[in-house]
């Protein structure tokens, strides 16, 4: 297990909104990858051009960290703790 937490491990452990679509996020990315693994290759008769899931998701949780005083702070934090140890290298 890596000691290097990101940005996302941070909010998630901090904000339970953002945890809670995180994890919406990347199950659907999950479900849209299998989905496209298991017609990869056929054509799709069904000319379903709709975005999926997972886009739709993604874009709930860009969105929510915009909004959100706590993880807008997790962002400046992350943001000043990479910019002080670019500066110790």
């Amino acid at each position: 297990m890596s000691d290097k937490l990101n940005g996302a491990t941070v909010r998630a452990s901090i904000c339970v909104e953002y945890e809670a679509l995180l994890k919406a996020s990347q199950a659907a990315f999950v479900e849209w990858s299998e989905g496209r693994a298991k017609t990869h290759g056929r054509s799709d008769s069904s000319g379903n051009t709709e975005q999926p899931e997972s886009t739709e998701c993604l874009s709930q949780l860009k969105g929510h960290r915009r909004e959100c005083t706590i993880c807008r702070s997790v962002s400046r934090i992350e943001s000043l703790f990479v910019l002080v140890s670019s500066s110790w290298r």
